[in-house]
């Protein structure tokens, strides 16, 4: 299989390296005078000037997007102004302000001329995520991913080798029976990397509201080859090198005109058996399922917004509770590699049942100070609605994240996150990189020209990287789809991350039980532990002292005299010392695999207590809502409180809506320290809150049911 793939390149390779001659009516030599003709002159000279001056200067003055990147902003109105000033056509004036939104490498960067895009019928968000684009060929339009989701061209096209335009996936009765695996070489004989060179200097308008291919170099590459099938219609005959019988052969563009909306999927993914992909036509953005043959959950989220606005996050939340904490899961892949982002707040609900502690203030908003100096920042905490607050619960299987160049915006935020999950690990490529925030307001000129900009980057602390934008959050193991592996209908990224989670060593669901030894109060701790490749491992625990007191650590084993259950089977076990003192404490365990030199630690937030007796006799000095034990819990569980004098108490339970559905307590009481049981065998698995309320003391807990 080796030597066939160095064939193919070498064919490929082969094809790049001639000197062509184009065939093609529409070349380097006439691009430009096309553009001129397409759409006449369009508004006047000093409208043009107008509109130029007042994007440039409102870029120059409050971009967030500069960091990381070098962009001689200066030179660019150097170069454009006084050829604007000559006088150019509509289509010219465009395509000028399409490279300076190029120049700037940022996703969220727009400067559209509507008049022109609308040539395609393509409204951009206004009809997302469907979209009525009719593309027609004999416009001098670049086609960028501006389907979101679908392909004009009827096939799938992914970049592989950084310059390979390949096939992976093919709607029926292809006009050209392309098949995955294939691979579009370029049009009219001229490789499509040199066509692309060409058409970007030549200043074509880019469709997509005018904007960019992503925020890093790698991904402009990556989306500038995938968008090869797009364009078809510049061109008179496309380049196919054929999987399946190695040969180059050339096809009329025009036989391509048959493909109508609405087009098929293409989302650089392939189907995985048991995993519906989400419901376009229902304009669904997630979809979930366990991947067939498996016990291992499947998530697609193609954004974090979701129509009607928020319909995202109750999907995604219905996904991690089904398959977190009803279907009990074995471990969970997250496949974003498609993202169109939106909004990181809808990401929350869900990671409040994986994560047992919020990781958001890893990362803060980085505001342009308004003014000539590019760089000049202040920096202050994410917003309010970016932060979670998380169960006690934490997911303790293996998680594989899938992120690729078309994962942006909220694409890039929300896998950052996850980089904090004690469990994760990355596949794929690295996302967009488009990490700026606070996009302002449409600016709008005339009846035609508007644009939009980000005004803060977002920055982090952590391991000294700064500024985020223009860094594509970065991947554990960089692998993409293969030739061979479309051509069998074989996603190699998925494939490598079940691979890793039934392999990966880990321990998981613990169980305390206190006991008592002559000689101190301790707890008895054990872990299921995993371990299919049987490689040497290590477990430690640690408490983790609520008042931040020294702890203790200790040592599992799995020698059957540590209340392990029989030596060498799956239960490991320990004695962890009690802190002294009537306090509480957490507990992390530390799984060591010394065969692949990882590392894994897992804080556990049980909240258990010290074993000393509480005295009775003395009244609470202030009202308080404890956190509920046993939490998460099956079926029943214990909520306590605290009434420093007689109240009226009222204690309720409410679902994730806010609706209440169960009434513990509704009478007076007498101070004291009460304790109330809540048996949840008739609801569901998921979020719940139970809120106390006494005369003018009013406090809310989250609690987990997991069945």
């Amino acid at each position: 299989m080796r030597n066939y793939t160095i064939a193919i390149l070498f064919v490929i390779q082969f094809f790049f390296a001639q000197e062509y001659t184009p065939v093609g009516k529409y070349t380097g030599k006439n691009w430009k005078q096309w553009i001129d003709t397409a759409w006449g002159q369009g508004v006047s000279t000093n409208e043009k000037l107008a509109m130029f001056d007042l994007y440039w200067n409102t870029v120059d003055q409050t971009f967030g997007g500069f960091v990381n990147q070098q962009v001689n902003w200066d030179s660019l109105k150097n170069v454009y102004r006084p050829k604007i000033e000559t006088g150019v056509s509509r289509g010219r004036f465009y395509g000028i302000l399409t490279r300076l939104t190029m120049a700037l490498n940022e996703w969220h960067v727009y400067a559209v001329d509507m008049g022109i895009d609308s040539s395609f019928k393509h409204y951009g968000l206004y009809e997302y995520p469907i979209t009525s684009f009719d593309y027609k060929p004999g416009i001098p339009l670049f086609a960028s991913n501006e389907l979101f989701y679908t392909s004009n061209f009827g096939a799938g096209v992914t970049t592989i080798s950084d310059s390979i335009a390949l096939v992976y996936s093919v709607m029926p009765n292809h006009p050209l029976g392309l098949h995955p695996g294939d691979i579009i070489l370029g049009y009219d004989g001229i490789p499509w990397i040199k066509l692309m060179e060409e058409i970007l200097a030549a200043e074509l308008p880019v469709i997509k509201e005018g904007a960019v291919f992503g925020s890093t170099p790698a991904v402009h590459n990556h989306v500038g080859i995938m968008c090869a099938g797009m364009n078809w219609g510049l061109f008179d005959t496309i380049d196919v090198f054929k999987y399946a019988t190695k040969q180059t052969v050339h096809f009329p563009t025009s036989l391509l005109s048959s493909i109508k909306n609405p087009f098929p999927i293409a989302t650089e993914q392939l189907p995985v058996k048991g995993i519906p992909f989400p419901n376009l036509a229902a304009k669904e953005m997630v979809s979930w399922g366990i991947v067939e043959g498996t016990n291992i959950g499947y998530i697609y989220t193609w954004d974090w917004y979701g129509v009607p606005t928020g319909n995202t996050q109750t999907q995604f939340y219905q996904a991690v509770t089904d398959l977190v904490l009803t279907k009990k899961v074995d471990g969970l892949i997250l496949d974003s590699r498609t993202n169109w982002g939106g909004a990181p707040r809808f990401a929350n609900s869900g990671f409040s049942i994986l994560f047992n502690e919020d990781p958001t203030s890893n990362y803060q908003i980085a505001d342009r100070v308004p003014g000539n100096d590019h760089f000049l920042f202040t920096v202050r905490s994410a917003p309010s609605n970016h932060f979670f607050t998380p169960t006690s619960y934490i997911f303790d299987r293996p998680i594989a994240v899938l992120t690729g160049p078309n994962s942006g915006s909220s694409g890039d935020y929300n896998p950052f996150r996850l980089r904090f999950h004690p469990m994760t690990r990355f596949f794929g490529k690295p996302t967009n990189g488009a990490f700026t925030f606070d996009l302002s307001p449409e600016f709008t000129y005339g009846s035609s020209y508007w644009y939009a900009l980000p005004r803060a980057a977002v920055y982090t602390k952590i391991n000294n990287e700064g500024y985020l934008d223009h860094r594509g959050n970065p991947v554990d193991e960089e692998l993409w789809l293969t030739q061979e592996g479309v051509a069998k209908g074989e996603d190699a990224v998925v494939k490598r991350a079940l691979e890793w989670i039934n392999n990966e060593a880990h321990a998981h669901s613990p169980a305390v039980n206190k006991t008592t030894f002559s000689w101190n109060e301790s707890v008895k701790l054990n872990v299921i532990v995993r371990n299919p490749l049987s490689h040497t491992i290590s477990l430690r625990a640690f408490t983790v002292r609520q008042d931040s007191g020294p702890a203790d650590t200790a040592q599992f084993f799995n020698d059957g005299m540590h209340d392990d259950g029989a030596a060498n089977d799956s239960i490991w076990g320990c004695y962890l010392k009690t802190p002294n003192g009537n306090t509480t404490f957490n507990y992390k365990v530390q799984f060591s695999d010394l065969t692949a030199g990882t590392s894994r630690t897992v804080f556990y937030k049980n909240a258990l207590s010290s074993p000393v007796k509480e005295n009775n006799n003395v009244l609470p000095l202030e009202y308080s809502l404890s956190q509920n034990y046993p939490n998460p819990f099956n079926p029943s569980t214990t909520i306590r409180y605290a009434l420093p004098s007689s109240a009226h108490v009222k204690l309720t339970i409410h679902d994730i809506l806010g609706r209440e559905i169960a009434s513990l307590v509704n009478e007076e009481q007498s101070a004291g320290w009460k304790e109330v049981q809540w048996n949840a065998k008739d609801v569901s698995s998921g979020i719940y809150f139970y809120k106390l309320q006494a005369d003018n003391f009013v406090e809310t807990q989250k609690m987990l049911v997991v069945k």
